[in-house]
């Protein structure tokens, strides 16, 4: 069973990857970020919100 866990996460693992066009557009949304041109939430606002969406 732990063979068969860890074989699985290796295979999860392995299709997190990005590609080119993936990192550009996060590193858009960092740079919008950090100007302050987007909306962020606090983990509690994150946390309230999914609560109340069910």
């Amino acid at each position: 069973m732990i063979k068969a866990l860890a074989e699985s996460y290796q295979k999860d693992e392995q299709e997190l990857t990005l590609d080119e066009e993936q990192y550009k557009m996060m590193d858009r949304r960092r740079e919008a970020h950090l100007k302050g041109e987007s909306k962020s939430l606090t983990w509690e606002e994150v946390k309230n919100n999914a609560r109340n969406a069910s």
